[in-house]
This record gives C-alpha cells, structure tokens and sequence, in this order.
C-alpha cells in the first residue's frame, strides 16, 4: 500500500542520515498505532532474513548504531522486538549486537524499576491518606 512505499522510500534513502532512518522509525510505529501493520511485521519485512535495506556491512552497523542511540528512549515494547528479532549482520557484527542487546535488556530492566517505584509511591500516598483520615 501507500504506506510500504512511503516507508520504503525513507529506508532506502536513510543510509548515513540519521533524520530518514527515525521517519522510517516513526512511520513503522504510526502504522502500528492505526491497525496497518504491527510494528513487529514492519520490523520483520524491513529488517528480518528477505530484507533488502540490509544489503551490506555498513548498512548493518549504520542501523546497530541508530538503535543503540535510541535505547535511552526507547519503549519496552519495540527493545522486546528487536531483541527478539535481531538483525543479521554475521559474525563481524556479533560484539556490536551483543552490546546492543545487553544495553536494551539494561533498558528493560530499568521499566521493570520504574514500575516498582510506582507501586512504592502509591503505597506511601495510601498510607499518609490513611494517615490523614485518623
């Protein structure tokens, strides 16, 4: 549809240009937001085994590089899917995607935190209302 090829042009034209790469990005994650294509069906056609915008070395360490910069911001759900599905790049590429992989499984762990934390403060804010009430 529309949208594949729109998405593929801002992947064919992302190389070394970090702007069409986080475009391409957004639009998977748009298309996964109005019921297209889940964001883990575009990633698979865009980035699994029958991809060709992974046509060669630098292309592979220009995406390992654009998805570690993202880690930081990144939401669990879409780290889950690209462990999960990590890129193929040979063994050349293996310490770079195991770094990858360990910095976003750290990213995880950290929503894990973030979620107990949460539950922490709700306990303390029923507690001083509770409190209160006496």
């Amino acid at each position: 549809g529309p949208g594949n090829t729109a998405l593929a042009q801002h992947f064919n034209g992302y190389k070394s240009n970090h702007h069409n790469f986080i475009l391409a990005i957004m639009m998977m994650r748009l298309l996964d937001l109005v019921g297209s294509r889940t964001y883990c069906e575009s990633y698979q056609l865009f980035f699994g085994n029958t991809s060709t915008i992974i046509s060669s070395s630098k292309s592979v360490e220009f995406i390992l590089d654009e998805f570690t910069i993202l880690v930081p911001h990144e939401v669990g759900m879409f780290l889950k899917h690209h462990i999960q599905l990590p890129l193929r790049g040979g063994a050349k590429f293996k310490e770079k995607l195991d770094q990858y992989v360990i910095l976003a499984k750290t990213r995880m762990k950290d929503f894990r935190l973030v979620e107990i934390d949460e539950n922490v403060v709700h306990d303390v804010e029923k507690a001083i209302a509770s409190f209160k009430k006496k």
